[in-house]
């Protein structure tokens, strides 16, 4: 058998089943994770400014609800 008989294929056949990433396993994307990460900044501050100024601090869910009805009228939210 010569080394040019040989059949070279780009796929390895292994006889296991394909992996597929599925739900949020794998690979994210950078751009949801900097969000996330901005939000939760945002929010930080928010608590902070709440505490020096002596007045109650919502619930992340309850700031973010509030934060995304403002940015839909296109009002600033504190």
């Amino acid at each position: 058998m010569a080394i040019t008989d040989i059949q070279i294929s780009d796929t390895l056949e292994t006889g296991a089943p394909s992996i597929k990433y599925e739900g949020n396993e794998g690979p994210q994307d950078p751009r949801q994770e900097q969000m996330l990460a901005q939000l939760k900044q945002e929010y930080m501050a928010y608590v902070f400014e709440q505490k020096e100024i002596g007045e109650p601090i919502l619930s992340f869910e309850e700031w973010y609800q509030m934060v995304y009805q403002a940015s839909k009228m296109g009002v600033q939210a504190p």
